[in-house]
């Protein structure tokens, strides 16, 4: 389903990827990219400045920044008198889920960003487009209209996208057309987050309130 509404608190710092090389991160590119829902490939262009994504490298920042903190309360643990039974693991960070945080959604507004939602479900033809996100994503890229972001992998699966507010028209149609041209389109629905109302909006296959 998509995000009905905001929740919840997060705060990330922008950084550069001079911060954050592999030797020195306290989690390495592979586990980050997979932990962020994006190729490896793709989150070493951006680190290196070869592509440009604000978004993803204030997400690598937050997850880095937990990591160590991670580590840290593990280092703690290691020397403290606690049983191992009282020794809880961290929780899993889920990157989509910034996409439901408003603190993150005014911020990625400021940035000229509008998050935009494909929720699809389980299908032959899903699977057998399987990487149509990464390949949705460099179309958006490459007409300079936006980029894709992250999955949240359940039934249906929800593909996040960020595209440029100026040209959102403009991105949703291409979306929708590169869906269309793969036979998606019958199955899924595409959701755009409103800045102004704090809710996602369903733009295909109508436009109104999100299904909660």
């Amino acid at each position: 389903m998509f995000p009905c509404a905001y929740a919840g608190h997060m705060t990330v710092t922008m950084t550069g990827h001079n911060e954050h090389s592999e030797g020195k991160a306290p989690m390495s590119q592979t586990k980050a990219a997979a932990a962020l829902g994006v190729t490896r490939e793709h989150l070493n262009r951006v680190l290196r400045g070869h592509r440009q994504s604000p978004p993803l490298l204030a997400r690598f920042a937050a997850l880095q920044e937990e990591e160590a903190k991670r580590m840290r309360e593990e280092a703690n643990r290691r020397f403290s008198r606690e049983t191992w039974e009282a020794r809880q693991a961290p929780n899993a960070i889920d990157p989509a889920a910034a996409n439901e945080n408003i603190e993150w959604v005014e911020l990625i507004g400021k940035l000229g960003l509008t998050a935009v939602a494909v929720r699809a479900p389980y299908s032959a033809e899903l699977w057998q487009n399987s990487g149509f996100e990464e390949d949705l994503g460099r179309e958006l890229a490459e007409a300079h209209l936006g980029e894709y972001d992250s999955a949240r992998y359940f039934n249906p699966i929800t593909f996040f996208f960020y595209v440029r507010t100026q040209d959102l028209a403009a991105g949703l149609q291409l979306i929708k057309a590169r869906l269309a041209a793969i036979g998606l389109l019958p199955s899924v629905k595409i959701g755009v987050a409103d800045h102004e109302s704090k809710a996602w909006r369903v733009f295909y296959p109508e436009l109104g309130p999100a299904d909660t």
